[in-house]
């Protein structure tokens, strides 16, 4: 029974980049099916036949449910020869749960087995891997090699898909750098590879991903499109996991264009998708996937917080959801922070003044911590503000001046050039609509 368990799987994932449509979409709910299987007859003499004929689809879809248990149990055991691809995806695995610096392990392991063994393409994805978890810990310029060397290994190769998805986390780099520009053109790169095979059941990754680009960008009219995209081929394949991001990232931009009604039914279909994803086996059991949870409850809470009829309960409700899930992960410092300054907003927007000016003077010493100028500035706006709007006295001005110091007040003036330009942009965008 095992054995034909496992010809079926490796039947199916052989089709699984070169279907596309509805055929792909019945290949995942298929092989979704033959894993439930799986997890029923699993015994030690198959288990890592299991792991490794189940990578390519648990990779692809984010349904990795026992596989990182047993590939735990089977690196235990002793990895030897099949180190190159046990380590890879182990490390992705734990790289989906939030234990960055036990998946940079693996995948650094696994790079040198690979080198060992002569095993190119798992010595690629694991340069990938590796490169993922980096940047996740903003370790920027190691990251950057990893994830180059990444696509000079696949580009020689001539693994195309691969190749596609080093460029689209190279363009997830340059993102969280700020580098737009650079982001947008590696996301379009690698997109115009995706195309190029004709591989639609991850397409939505890719049009997610580069539609985020667009809203920071402040190029909210190509993001809407790639939204609409990104959102059509995903319910075509079924892709609940990139469904659920693509709701995300329609209500951030429609946040960003202060449409707060579309955004909160945006984000709750983020949500209701979300779980329906995670009960469906599409996504990792327990602990899924919580840094994008908690991007989700975030922008919830900040939604719920703002006018018209705003719920400040609900959105105190969503923030400590955010907070609860960015603690499930590595370094989740920044995360945190983020929640914090919605947490502050949402205390300023109710008139709960006292919690407010608590919260961003605690935003204000955690971006100095941090070294963060974009949070730094973010609470310096919002203090002086408040510090306006309550005619605050001359002593009041200088404890806040003495608070926020020399860095601080340099970030206010950054910050508030930075809101003027982001007010242009937007108006520009309204004007041409």
């Amino acid at each position: 029974m095992s054995n034909q368990l496992i010809s079926q799987v490796e039947a199916y994932s052989s089709k699984l980049y070169i279907h596309q449509g509805e055929d792909s979409k019945k290949i995942v709910l298929d092989i979704n099916e033959l894993f439930s299987h799986m997890i029923n007859k699993v015994k030690v003499v198959n288990r890592r036949k299991y792991c490794q004929v189940l990578l390519h689809y648990c990779d692809l879809t984010q349904d990795w449910r026992y596989w990182g248990l047993w590939a735990e149990e089977e690196i235990r055991i002793g990895a030897g020869f099949d180190s190159p691809w046990l380590f890879y995806g182990f490390g992705r695995y734990l790289e989906e749960i939030g234990q960055l610096r036990e998946s940079l392990k693996y995948h650094t392991d696994g790079i040198e087995y690979s080198i060992s063994v002569g095993d190119e393409t798992h010595l690629a994805l694991n340069h990938i891997g590796a490169g993922t978890t980096l940047q996740r810990l903003e370790k920027h310029q190691k990251a950057e090699w990893h994830l180059q060397k990444a696509v000079e290994i696949l580009s020689r190769l001539g693994n195309v898909y691969r190749q596609a998805d080093a460029l689209l986390n190279l363009g997830s780099l340059y993102d969280r750098m700020g580098k737009m520009n650079l982001s947008i053109s590696k996301y379009q790169e690698s997109m115009s590879l995706i195309y190029q095979i004709d591989h639609v059941f991850d397409r939505g990754r890719f049009l997610y991903s580069l539609g985020m680009a667009y809203v920071k960008a402040s190029k909210l009219e190509e993001a809407e499109k790639t939204f609409n995209e990104s959102k059509e081929t995903s319910i075509i394949n079924n892709n609940l996991h990139y469904l659920a991001l693509t709701y995300f990232g329609i209500s951030w931009l429609e946040y960003c264009k202060n449409n707060i009604l579309q955004s909160r039914e945006n984000i709750e279909e983020a949500i209701t998708k979300f779980k329906k994803a995670t009960e469906s086996g599409l996504s990792v059991v327990n602990t899924s996937f919580a840094e994008r949870q908690g991007l989700i409850f975030n922008l919830a809470g900040a939604a719920y917080s703002k006018n018209p009829d705003p719920n400040y309960e609900a959105a105190l409700q969503y923030l400590q959801y955010a907070e609860a899930a960015y603690c499930n992960f590595d370094y989740p410092d920044k995360s945190v922070a983020e929640v914090l300054a919605n947490k502050a907003r949402t205390f300023k927007n109710s008139g709960n003044i006292s919690q407010a000016i608590k919260a961003f003077i605690a935003l204000l010493a955690e971006g100095k911590r941090l070294k963060s100028p974009l949070m730094i500035g973010d609470a310096a706006v919002h203090l002086v503000h408040i510090y306006y709007q309550k005619k605050s006295g001359v002593r009041d001005w200088f404890s806040l001046l003495n608070q926020l110091g020399f860095i601080g007040s340099i970030c206010f003036l950054i910050r508030c050039n930075a809101q003027i330009i982001s007010l242009l942009r937007k108006y520009k965008y309204l004007y041409k609509k």
